[in-house]
């Protein structure tokens, strides 16, 4: 499956904890989440890159972050 860099709002996403990781998600994830939400994405032609509205940010951590028990 091709994961895809996320870039929200022009920064790379920092997970919960802090870390400096990158949010890699599954590009059907990204896929539905523009049908259902109704958005725009761009993607850079050249990197990769998704840019996505920050408003979207809590639905991509729900669909790709474990929650705590």
């Amino acid at each position: 499956m091709q994961k895809d860099e996320v870039v929200i709002n022009g920064h790379e996403y920092m997970t919960r904890t802090g870390a400096a990781k990158k949010l890699l998600v599954s590009a059907s994830t990204i896929d539905r989440l523009a049908t259902l939400k109704k958005i725009e994405y761009f993607r850079h032609p050249s990197f990769g890159k998704l840019f996505l509205p920050e408003n979207i940010e809590g639905y991509i951590l729900r669909q790709t972050v474990p929650a705590k028990r």
